[in-house]
């Protein structure tokens, strides 16, 4: 499974774009720049059904009106943070230059243990919670993590925003070390790393944190 990577906006969140069988595609945490989320889509000849939030922080969500206008997609998100697309920046605690405040209106919330068909691709829900309430991790079945902002290579996303956790966070980490087997992780912002590389390094999933139950 091939994976188109695009960091958009000021603050350059990771934008990922795959396709399954007769090009169904998905793109991952549409956070900006819609016109060159569609255009690389078209580049690759991708027909987006499925917009895939990880989280509803604005950065992530805010081109996600302008690609479903396009294309007619299905938005997705957790479900305990469906409610911040009412106001993605808002209650995101946070404002950046370049975004917008629109209500993103999700047609599907997931939970922990749903399984989405993107094409003969099937993506597995991780609920991954702590840097939002909400927060969910895609894991395919060949290898691959959508971590959005739970895990990025070295470290972990923020908690000091609205609804975030510290020790929730901790907790969805542990989940993420435990799975059976390496994967190559695509987070929310910076560089993509290896969940082996990530047990072996990354301070917030190192042993000390095995006391984390």
């Amino acid at each position: 499974m091939e994976v188109h990577s695009l960091p958009v906006g000021l603050i350059q969140t990771n934008c990922y774009l795959f396709e399954g069988a007769d090009h169904i595609a998905a793109v991952v945490d549409p956070g900006a720049q819609g016109d060159r989320i569609l255009a690389l889509a078209r580049e690759n000849g991708m027909d987006i059904r499925y917009i895939l939030l990880t989280h509803g922080h604005f950065d992530h969500v805010c081109a996600a009106n302008a690609i479903q206008q396009a294309t007619g997609a299905e938005i997705i998100i957790g479900a305990n943070d469906e409610h911040m697309l009412a106001r993605p920046m808002t209650k995101s605690g946070l404002k950046a230059p370049g975004y917008n405040d629109d209500p993103v209106v999700p047609d599907r919330s997931v939970k922990e243990g749903d399984i989405l068909d993107i094409g003969g691709i099937r993506l597995h829900v991780l609920e991954t919670p702590g840097h939002t309430p909400g927060g969910v991790t895609y894991r395919t079945e060949d290898g691959i993590l959508f971590t959005g902002d739970t895990l990025f290579k070295g470290s972990i996303g923020r908690t000091d925003l609205p609804g975030g956790d510290q020790a929730t966070i901790m907790k969805s980490l542990q989940k993420l070390a435990a799975l059976k087997g390496d994967f190559l992780v695509y987070p929310g912002h910076g560089p993509s790393t290896t969940l082996a590389h990530e047990r072996q390094t990354n301070p917030f999933m190192g042993e000390y944190y095995d006391s984390f139950d």
